[in-house]
């Protein structure tokens, strides 16, 4: 197949996501997607949420160090994997094409959409929310499109290899929609394909791809990565919002701050969009979405040894930018507590951070939560080390917690506490081999530690079949047979990790079948898709993160 043929390919699987979808939910003139007009900033709007996802993420490649991410972290878990090979060798391509935070806030002012953008009811019965995904989705298209062309160029090996496998399939697909023999396929000309052909989008992005390894879906994936970050919520908005049967209605992305534990040791952020400017951006995309999108802000307690404004800039993500809480990640080299020198970083500035420095950066951390009374999400199974080294892939687990919540009941304890921790992925409960018991542990400390809370994101097997999904589910059904484990567990999807997956769409309603199946009563179901996340996010009546999320909407 001939590279600009193939590309073609890549622009209209990589663009199907969200649009395809919603031609096939029926986004034609008088349409409707149950969900997306789900939230007003009124306290009689936030309590009709049917869905919140505590634990997503909108970021692209100028948030992150992904060439190191993916040589050092992603490619020691999945050696095997296509996706891995291609984005280790072509990562300062990504980053090159993404927009900055800074970028995306100009990008967002200049648009005579941006005002609108936000869904309304009137507006949706006009089908005009189509039009807009459309128009924001053309400089993408053309981003994307580029990207791959710079790729082609400047790392042919790495390109051929990825496609090859795919090649065929992504033929198959530009013929079912009609657009077979265009150079360029956009997701505009493939959406309105869909439109006219709603069985399209079945074949694109579900059965059809699944035989060989989905790659509508890792296309969609990568595409995140050269995305606005608004397009990357309404992207997210538009999959998990749309159902009649589990719509969400309210997501809280979280940053994150791989920063100085990865690539080189500097002293310095070597992200092109500087946490503050993300920080601001989340604001911004807070308003242009109706507030159904308030973010995370990220904590790296290395940033915070060597950074004087730090903890500064942390305490107004909250009462100026309006985040709900912050994200934290103990495999990187830290430990919520007691840290060992042994993990000590030496920075390029000279600095040694050792392990006393660490624990003295996460108690100021831990005070200004508790200030706040604002929740950390922490990720939670032993995955993701820099390295693959398995001491760093430890240092979040259940026990070091458990010392933690002990040393500092002042922020942990009581019956209401402070702060509230979320153990994401359950501890890894979706692959128990590499879990080291991590969800029967956290399960047993929920009985003694009301401040601990856990999420149901990127549990793969929901959207596999056959033995992969039934043994999920008997894991579940064990977990959720403890009371306090349905009284703290949350719904999460871990999307925009979780594009790459085939079915991702069907998430939440998996989820919720899932939860049927098992049998639980139907007001612990409806506490795991909501409630338990509006008591972590104290969303609640009267609770410090709504008064803060209202405040945030009415500015």
């Amino acid at each position: 197949m001939k590279r600009r043929a193939l590309l073609g390919g890549v622009m209209g699987l990589g663009g199907v996501g969200a649009l395809g979808r919603l031609g096939a939910a029926g986004l034609q003139a008088g349409g409707d997607v149950p969900g997306l007009q789900a939230l007003r900033a009124t306290t009689a709007s936030l309590d009709a949420i049917r869905g919140v996802d505590a634990h997503c993420h909108i970021f692209n490649a100028s948030d992150l160090l992904v060439g190191p991410f993916v040589s050092e972290v992603e490619a020691k878990a999945n050696p095997d994997s296509p996706l891995g090979y291609v984005v280790g060798k072509v990562a300062k391509v990504f980053q090159r094409f993404a927009p900055t935070a800074r970028e995306e806030m100009k990008w967002l002012a200049r648009r005579p959409l941006a005002q609108a953008l936000a869904p309304s009811d009137a507006w949706m019965a006009q089908g005009r929310f189509m039009h807009a995904m459309e128009a924001s989705a053309e400089d993408s298209d053309d981003r994307f499109r580029e990207v791959w062309e710079a790729i082609a160029e400047e790392e042919p090996d790495a390109y051929e290899a990825f496609f090859d496998d795919y090649a065929q399939l992504q033929d198959r697909a530009i013929r079912g929609s009609g657009l077979a023999g265009s150079a360029f396929v956009t997701s505009n000309q493939l959406a309105k394909g869909v439109r006219d052909n709603p069985e399209l989008a079945n074949f694109l992005v579900t059965e059809e791809l699944k035989p060989r390894s989905g790659a509508a879906p890792i296309l969609a994936f990568l595409k995140t990565f050269v995305r606005y970050r608004y397009e990357n919520a309404m992207t997210l908005m538009a999959l998990h919002g749309g159902s009649s049967e589990r719509p969400i209605g309210l997501y809280t992305p979280a940053m994150v701050d791989f920063d100085l534990w990865i690539g080189p040791a500097r002293c310095s952020e070597a992200t092109p969009s500087p946490i503050a400017d993300q920080i601001a951006l989340s604001a911004r995309i807070a308003q242009a979405t109706n507030h159904q999108v308030r973010c995370l802000a990220p904590f790296n307690p290395l940033r915070a040894a060597v950074d004087e404004g730090y903890f500064d800039l942390m305490e107004g993500a909250v009462t100026t930018y309006g985040c709900l809480g912050f994200k934290i990640y103990p495999p990187m080299g830290f430990s919520p507590w007691q840290n060992p020198d042994g993990m000590a970083r030496r920075l390029d500035c000279g600095t040694r951070v050792t392990g006393a420095r660490l624990d003295a950066m996460m108690e100021r951390f831990f005070a200004l939560c508790a200030r706040h009374r604002a929740p950390i999400l922490a990720h939670g199974s032993p995955s993701n080390s820099p390295g693959g080294d398995a001491a760093r892939a430890l240092l979040g687990g259940p026990d070091n917690w458990a010392r933690t919540f002990e040393r500092f009941p002042e922020y942990f304890g009581g019956g209401d506490p402070a702060v509230k921790v979320c153990i994401a992925h359950f501890g890894g409960i979706s692959t128990p081999a590499h879990t080291r018991g991590w969800a029967d542990r956290l399960a047993a400390l929920m009985e003694v530690h009301p401040c601990l809370y856990a999420d149901t994101s990127y549990l793969d097997g929901l959207l596999s079949s056959g033995a992969g999904h039934e043994a999920l589910l008997e894991r579940l059904t064990q977990a959720l047979a403890t009371p306090v484990v349905r009284e703290r567990m949350m719904y999460g999807s871990d999307w925009s990790m979780l594009a790459k997956e085939p079915g991702v769409e069907n998430y939440p309603v998996l989820l919720s079948r899932a939860l049927d199946r098992i049998a639980i009563p139907a007001e612990d179901k409806e506490a795991i898709f909501v409630g338990n996340a509006f008591r972590f996010y104290a969303l609640d009546a009267g609770g410090e993160g709504r008064v803060r999320f209202l405040e945030g909407a009415a500015q």
